[in-house]
């Protein structure tokens, strides 16, 4: 039977992984490089002989989403991942990424006991236009509220036009105590009908 372990397949494995298109790299147990594909290097703007040994807080915040997806796969042993998360760094700008985070450990897994502590790394950087997009729906969103809280006052505010003005032509024909009721409700539309008045301002402004 093959060696499907064998140094040619290992090697095969490490040019497919430097080959792979979208960034891939290695940390240690302390979060330090230990290997990047061409494609991390572009992504991190430096080659892997500069970035070998030296920490991912150097390029990346450490206080980013990634290094709470990476706390979160030590702790589980297990893969993770995560879409549309922003990651900035002094080299980087601003990414928009999907990443997912594994466990990389040797043939005899000792990452599965914790001894080994390597993690494997893969971004797929998402476009800006992807994300511009997505800001674009949320304005769409806001405009359509603004719509709607436009068209409900309107509606309301015709038939307690409608309300007002029959209090006022009741006014003149009621008892003192009832004249007083009217007075309230004429009161009450008029407020209403500025909260209204705030509402469309407020849808107006919005669009």
């Amino acid at each position: 039977m093959d060696d499907v372990t064998g140094p040619d397949l290992r090697a095969d494995a490490a040019h497919i992984l430097a080959s792979l298109p979208n960034p891939v790299f290695v940390l240690d147990a302390d979060d330090r490089f230990l290997f990047l594909n061409q494609a991390a290097e572009m992504f991190f703007d430096s080659s892997a002989a500069i970035l070998r040994g030296t920490a991912l807080s150097a390029q990346i915040p450490s206080d980013s989403s990634l290094n709470m997806l990476l706390a979160r796969s030590r702790t589980q042993m297990a893969s993770v991942a995560d879409q549309g998360i922003e990651i900035a760094g002094p080299r980087l700008g601003l990414k928009l990424l999907n990443v997912q985070i594994a466990p990389f450990g040797d043939r005899t897994g000792r990452h599965r006991t914790g001894k080994d502590g390597r993690m494997l790394v893969t971004l797929q950087e998402r476009a800006l236009a992807e994300r511009l997009r997505g800001q674009s729906a949320f304005h769409g969103a806001a405009r359509s509220i603004s719509a709607m809280a436009a068209l409900l006052a309107h509606e309301v505010k015709n038939p307690l036009a409608g309300i007002k003005g029959a209090a006022q032509l009741l006014q003149s024909d009621l008892t003192p105590e009832n004249e007083e009721f009217a007075s309230m409700i004429v009161e009450e539309t008029n407020r209403i009908t500025a909260l209204l008045d705030r509402m469309e301002g407020f849808a107006g402004g919005g669009t």
